[in-house]
């Protein structure tokens, strides 16, 4: 049954035990009962964006709401968004990502966002500008997961040690690497041999030189190989069997064309 500003107070609990988010339509002053709020935040995190100001202050109903979901932080007070110890707590319940609704003060703090980026690399998204250029931070964050290589400065993006790292957790963090290192032969080589995922970012130029495939880095010539001479060995087969010999001069034909428009790709 739908509640407004003058249900009683067993109806508006009854109504948020269903629905979180019934809570908006609540008075003011059960809106600021925390049995109520707590009821609410319980079912439905999101609904603490219609508690009062008062109990978005109050640490045990925002972690109510964050053991529901860590995203009902948002509608937290500015207070405990800048509590330092209250989001070391919530980064525990969030899997770092708590640090996208940290004080902005907070994001610059290293300890904060080392412990951010440990639990979850990709959290690395939310640092201040000064520590994505934190050579130590960024490192945590990569050998934790690699991708979150995307989020790092420019000038680490192009950092042997750091990139080297990254691919080694991820191979496809190659594709945020500098264009300088996705273009240097022997940086290239290491990765590939780190991951062969990350075979596909080389530079255009290193993979296409002089309009041919760079052999020191493809393996699709050789693959290519191996499926034409399978085949090659199958229809042979088939044309013993059928003893025509001149089935077996056409496949022969059939299938170095075959093999010459696939080198030419």
């Amino acid at each position: 049954m739908p509640i407004d500003a003058d249900s009683t107070k067993q109806a508006v609990l009854a109504a948020v035990a269903q629905e979180g988010t019934a809570l908006s339509a609540a008075s003011t002053e059960l809106r600021n009962d925390i049995k109520v709020v707590l009821e609410a935040v319980e079912h439905e995190g999101r609904a603490l964006e219609y508690a009062s100001e008062e109990l978005k202050k109050n640490t045990q109903v925002v972690l109510a709401a964050l053991r529901q979901d860590f995203r009902a932080l948002a509608y937290a007070s500015k207070e405990l968004k800048d509590d330092k110890g209250f989001i070391l707590a919530a980064m525990q319940m969030s899997s770092g990502m708590a640090l996208e609704y940290a004080s902005e003060g907070l994001k610059k703090d290293k300890e904060v966002v080392a412990q951010a980026v440990q639990i979850h690399g990709e959290a690395l998204e939310y640092a201040s500008e000064e520590l994505k250029d934190d050579k130590q931070i960024v490192l945590a964050a990569v050998r934790r997961d690699g991708v979150a290589l995307k989020y790092a400065s420019e000038g680490l993006r192009n950092s042997r040690e750091v990139v080297r790292d990254a691919v080694q957790q991820d191979g496809r963090a190659l594709e945020y690497a500098s264009e300088e290192l996705k273009n240097d032969k022997d940086f290239m080589r290491e990765a590939k041999l780190r991951s062969g995922r990350s075979l596909g970012y080389a530079s255009d130029e290193l993979k296409d030189k002089d309009g041919r495939r760079s052999p020191s880095l493809s393996f699709s010539s050789l693959r290519c190989g191996r499926v034409m001479v399978s085949r090659w060995v199958t229809r042979q087969i088939d044309c013993r069997t059928r003893r025509n010999s001149s089935c077996s001069w056409r496949c022969g034909r059939v299938m170095a064309g075959r093999w010459s428009t696939r080198r030419m790709s």
